[in-house]
């Protein structure tokens, strides 16, 4: 194995070597070669190269086979995943994104919190190694997060995650987007409301894997948590930011997330502000999926009165919050009644539905 950079590019098109005049060159160099290595071995076998290629390389590589100037070993061996690899990415990035592999950390910062004074052996110890009567704290929690439970009570921290809808609405919405793909539906994909924006982040990953190069991702959210109560159905379920301020996540640390990921280029659209003032004259043509999670009675009626009927046939409409919410499902059993829908709705798990649009 190697790493691929500048200097292995030239060691193996013959550098500076393909430019001499005389055989000296190639000769001294072939004794260094064997006084280092004893031989000298041609490496003809196929090459595969793992990694991330940048978008403007790998446009440039496709025209170079097009063209004919690429040699037929090169086309074999452009970017080459081993067997199940998109499986496996999009199983560690779901794994990151719930941050399963980091609720150790989680479950040691709930031990501290209110602390006054922090022990000295916390940072070097407890952090890093959480300690055995902290092991219940950490199934139940791992518990929780496979659901995703509620983790925003008072007894429990925000989770250090980029979503909270568990695993199962995870894999949920990749089966989603990969049916709408092979089916041929049309349109983007868009989440309204998106907290910290795992769920786009897995809807783009998709898009990039399954080498989809035209739809977008649509990012919408105020980015200032959620609007204060204004119809009889939320006025007791305040979730604005004066009360929930973990819920208000800016769209520069969402972009800034899309960017460590990799995943952010320009088919990410965002489209900032309350949704009674973005979503109607927004410019979403057509939707293939279109994921809901606005919590209350006005933002669920407000996204499905403005985006529902660009949801192309076949399209998946996703409610994030129909069995845990009251309010959500009747905004839902509302809008749904009035255009005299009849797809049945199906749970995916203990709160999240959703329905295929006939």
């Amino acid at each position: 194995m190697t790493v691929l950079g500048e200097g292995v590019f030239h060691q193996i098109h013959g550098g500076t070597h393909t430019n001499a005049t005389s055989l000296d060159v190639y000769k001294n160099a072939a004794r260094e070669y064997y006084r280092l290595r004893g031989r000298i071995r041609v490496v003809d076998a196929e090459r595969s190269y793992f990694g991330p290629v940048s978008r403007a390389a790998a446009e440039a590589y496709r025209r170079q086979i097009a063209s004919g100037n690429a040699a037929p070993s090169e086309v074999a061996t452009a970017v080459r995943l081993g067997p199940n690899a998109g499986e496996r990415y999009l199983g560690l990035l779901k794994a990151v994104l719930l941050n399963e592999t980091g609720l150790e950390t989680e479950v040691a910062l709930d031990a501290v919190r209110g602390m006054k004074d922090i022990p000295a052996a916390f940072w070097t110890d407890t952090l890093y190694d959480v300690p055995g009567q902290l092991a219940q704290a950490l199934e139940e929690k791992r518990r929780v997060r496979a659901l995703g439970g509620d983790t925003m009570s008072a007894s429990a921290s925000p989770p250090l995650s980029y979503t909270m809808i568990g695993r199962r609405r995870l894999d949920h919405l990749e089966w989603c987007v990969t049916t709408a793909l092979a089916d041929g539906v049309a349109g983007d994909l868009m989440e309204c409301g998106v907290w910290r924006g795992g769920a786009c982040l897995l809807m783009k990953a998709i898009l990039d894997l399954s080498g989809d190069r035209d739809r977008n991702v649509w990012v919408a959210d105020s980015f200032a948590g959620l609007p204060p109560p204004s119809q009889p159905e939320d006025q007791d379920m305040d979730l604005s930011r004066a009360h929930y301020p973990s819920l208000a996540v800016s769209q520069q640390r969402v972009e800034r997330a899309f960017a460590d990921f990799g995943l952010l280029d320009a088919r990410v659209r965002f489209l900032p502000g309350f949704f009674a003032d973005t979503l109607a004259g927004c410019a979403v043509e057509r939707l293939a999926v279109l994921r809901l999670d606005g919590d209350l009675y006005s933002s669920t009626m407000q996204a499905l009165e403005a985006l529902y009927d660009r949801v192309s046939p076949g399209g998946f409409i996703i409610i994030d919050d129909y069995g845990g919410l009251g309010q959500c499902a009747q905004a839902v059993d509302a809008f749904r009644s009035a255009r005299g829908i009849s797809t049945p709705i199906t749970m995916i798990d203990w709160t999240g539905a959703f329905w295929r649009k006939s």
